[in-house]
């Protein structure tokens, strides 16, 4: 059996804690992903069987399609990797099990994302909010999520903070 090759991928403090907050063995769809590093580094670890980057800037996924066939061509040639241009409020919703990632956009955006979804349905959530974490908890629990972890990091002199929150399936049915 040949050995994969598994770029480095260096992270921030806050960027590293989002993935340390994934739920291994699950695909992981890093929505709004800008530079891919939570999913590069997600596809790095090799302890995620899928990973699908989503960012709706034309640029930005332009730019990913071309680091990632070079970097990433084993997993790019075993379905392990997928790059969409998509609307996180208008993109078609995984169908099972998977780690949604959103971070570095607005409150609101993860709220009107959260509307999207129901806490019946088997996902973790890992989000991070560039400001007013307050509103990302409180539609949290107002959605019936429970809230498995909150963390706040100092990165630039800035308070951010990440959420963890699951389903109410992912518990019942042991995740």
């Amino acid at each position: 059996m040949s050995r994969v090759h598994r770029p480095r991928v260096k992270l921030s403090l806050r960027l590293s804690q989002l993935v340390d907050q994934l739920h291994s063995g699950w695909p992981v769809w890093d929505l709004c992903c800008d530079h891919g590093l939570v999913g590069q580094r997600a596809l790095a670890e090799g302890e995620f069987p899928f990973v699908h980057f989503v960012d709706k800037s034309v640029p930005v996924v332009d730019r990913l399609i071309s680091e990632t066939e070079l970097r990433y061509a084993t997993q790019v040639e075993r379905g392990e990797l997928r790059i969409s241009r998509a609307d996180i409020l208008e993109m078609e919703l995984p169908k099972e099990r998977a780690n949604l990632v959103v971070a570095g956009v607005g409150a609101r955006l993860i709220c009107r994302f959260i509307d999207r979804l129901s806490s019946q349905c088997n996902l973790v959530l890992v989000l991070s909010p560039n400001k007013n974490p307050q509103e990302v908890l409180d539609k949290l629990v107002q959605s019936g999520w429970q809230v498995a972890g909150q963390t706040a990091v100092t990165e630039s002199g800035r308070e951010r903070w990440i959420f963890k929150a699951v389903s109410n399936h992912h518990f019942t049915e042991g995740g």
